[in-house]
């Protein structure tokens, strides 16, 4: 009797993750990206088919970038996955009618997932070149995460209680302060 692993040993025998897969998501995004911008035209379908078949063709055959791929697309899964968690988390504590995640909180999940993206892509390329400070190195990992949990706790408190006074000319306070009225949902 044959489990799921041996049927995805299979696969992989078949080439399937490392030739079809990689195949269909660049074709599906090349010829989306063709469609939605319309840049051969309103009509263009069938050259939209074809330049999406010849640049997934192309990617496929590149060994480098199928390797690529397959190590990034995993860690991008993963930010997704933590991403919609905390989602899931501030939904459950927020009101029906919460109007926030303004251009603030925007802004702040861009760079969150701009830096999330760089990550993925360089985590299993930095290895052991990459080092902690020796002050972050010593301590054991409770306290460690202890220190990031009450600093994070601290910052949400002070965003969500600071009094409304606006300093003029302070840039990052303005910023912060109208961070934490989208978080109060003002």
């Amino acid at each position: 009797m044959t489990d799921l692993r041996d049927f995805m040993d299979y696969m992989a025998d078949l080439g399937i993750f490392e030739i079809a897969l990689p195949f269909l998501l660049i074709f599906t995004i090349v010829f989306a990206m063709l469609q939605k911008s319309k840049i051969l035209g309103p009509k263009a379908k069938n050259f939209n088919v074809v330049i999406a078949l010849v640049i997934g063709i192309l990617v496929v055959r590149n060994e480098k970038l199928v390797a690529l791929l397959n190590s990034f697309l995993p860690n991008v899964s993963m930010f997704i996955v933590i991403f919609l968690m905390l989602l899931l988390l501030i939904a459950v504590f927020l009101k029906e009618d919460y109007k926030g995640w303004g251009n603030n909180i925007m802004a702040v999940a861009g760079i969150f997932s701009v830096l999330a993206i760089i990550w993925s892509l360089s985590v299993d390329y930095i290895g052991d070149r990459f080092q902690l400070p020796g002050w972050l190195t010593n301590l054991d990992s409770r306290t460690k995460s202890m220190i990031i949990f009450v600093a994070i706790f601290v910052i949400i408190i002070w965003l969500v209680t600071k009094e409304d006074k606006e300093k003029e000319g302070s840039s990052v306070g303005k910023f912060f302060t109208g961070l934490g009225k989208e978080l109060k949902g003002e």
